[in-house]
């Protein structure tokens, strides 16, 4: 959507009043299946599309998945059909998953009882995960700028027991908090200016995976996802810190003539146990 209303500067932001139908007349179940007995339908413009996701995540989303159990996913556990959401206003993250659940692209559930991982994310990410705050920040930046140029006509959303957040304000507190919680410098002597549990710290000189996972050394975690980040979100991080980070990401997790990155540092033993 960014991508389609950046390249037709003159007309692109027209997009936000096309009527989309609804697959989903109602986000309760039974209120949804009734109204669709009844033979109704439901449109939203683009435009209020986008704001009642932005609105959610502002306001926090928990759920349980429709059908939830097996007839969906053979190997899930009750709580993992359990999804939350929850935003933080001092930071402006969003936290969410469980350890039950895949809540990114890089879980993998288990599906083997002897080996004692049926249900259990391999890798589990809940918490504040650094390509979702880029991807965040990014969609607050294009909100913004969308809103002043009068093509998006909502400034920001509305945060419980907060009051009303602008996008901009958004964007700048996110901005304002992403180094002190996801850097790690090299130097030790400058923890004491970043949110950082010694213990659990692998690798020095990267940006944090997750911030706040139930698991916290998978936070520590030298993985490939804040290069998401960077390339989304560029001015969210201190340059002199990328470049240390890349640096760390060309000689761990990059290998001549292979496609991509590794998804987990083979030095890190505790997380990494090929086959």
């Amino acid at each position: 959507l960014k991508e389609y209303v950046i390249q037709d500067s003159s007309n692109g932001g027209s997009i936000f009043n096309e009527n989309v139908e609804m697959a989903f007349l109602d986000n309760n179940r039974e209120e949804h299946l009734r109204k669709k007995a009844r033979g109704e339908k439901k449109t939203m413009k683009l435009s209020e599309i986008v704001q009642e996701m932005m609105q959610s995540h502002a306001k926090g989303i928990n759920f349980t998945e429709w059908n939830a159990g097996l007839q969906i996913d053979a190997n899930m556990t009750t709580q993992g059909f359990n999804v939350q959401i929850r935003f933080d206003p001092k930071t402006g993250f969003i936290f969410g998953g469980n350890q039950s659940n895949c809540g990114t692209w890089m879980d993998k559930l288990g599906t083997a009882e002897k080996a004692k991982n049926k249900g259990i994310p391999a890798s589990p990410r809940d918490g504040a995960d650094v390509e979702i705050i880029g991807l965040l920040r990014s969609a607050a930046n294009f909100l913004d700028e969308a809103f002043k140029k009068g093509v998006y006509p909502y400034e920001g959303v509305e945060v419980p027991s907060v009051g009303k957040l602008s996008y901009k304000a958004w964007k700048e507190l996110i901005e304002n908090n992403f180094e002190k919680h996801f850097w790690i410098p090299e130097d030790s002597k400058e923890w004491k200016d970043y949110v950082i549990e010694g213990k659990y710290v692998k690798q020095k000189g990267i940006y944090k995976d997750v911030f706040g996972c139930t698991k916290q050394q998978s936070d520590y975690q030298l993985r490939p996802n804040f290069v998401i980040a960077m390339a989304v979100s560029p001015s969210m991080f201190n340059e002199e810190h990328a470049r240390i980070a890349l640096g760390k990401v060309e000689a761990n997790l990059y290998e001549p003539g292979i496609l991509g990155l590794k998804t987990l540092d083979p030095n890190d033993k505790e997380e990494y146990h090929p086959q």
